[in-house]
């Protein structure tokens, strides 16, 4: 999946496909959404500050689901049941954050090689 058609599926779904709205919602102009869609390009830190659940891989590679999802056989609000879980459960935690933090790296370097590769 190319950035036009990752900007393309979001605009479908935070705004139903509404350009201008979704303009407005992520705080640029809609010429800027035309223009990112032309040149195959956006602002990948914006997208993901503003995009509430996106998945920070879908937003680098266009590839798995759109948006984030939790482990469903994990109650996210249960108690743990002993030390060993609570434990479990921090790392896990731990392991979430650091995931997000590898991401966003990863967008960095990308910026950073485009950067390069224009000057």
């Amino acid at each position: 999946m190319n950035k036009a058609s990752i900007i393309e599926a979001l605009v479908e779904h935070f705004t139903n496909g509404n350009k201008s709205k979704f303009a407005t919602m992520i705080g640029v102009t809609p010429q800027t959404i035309n223009t990112w869609i032309t040149r195959n390009t956006f602002d990948i830190e914006l997208l993901f500050a503003k995009c509430e659940n996106i998945s920070a891989e879908w937003l680098l590679t266009g590839e798995g689901s759109m948006l984030k999802t939790d482990n469903p056989t994990e109650p996210s609000d249960a108690p743990p049941l002993n030390t060993e879980n609570a434990v479990l459960n921090t790392l896990k935690g731990i392991i979430k954050e650091q995931a997000m933090e590898i991401a966003m790296l990863k967008i960095e370097v990308e910026n950073l090689k485009n950067t390069s590769k224009n000057t």
